[in-house]
């Protein structure tokens, strides 16, 4: 249940994503 609201936030509020997916993807996302 997890995965999908991760899912569903990544979609739907990208910009809040990093809540929810945590900082490592956040680097991820902001480095490339």
């Amino acid at each position: 249940m997890a995965a999908a609201l991760e899912l569903e936030v990544r979609h739907t509020m990208p910009r809040y994503a990093h809540l929810v997916t945590g900082p490592k993807d956040l680097e991820r996302r902001v480095g490339g």
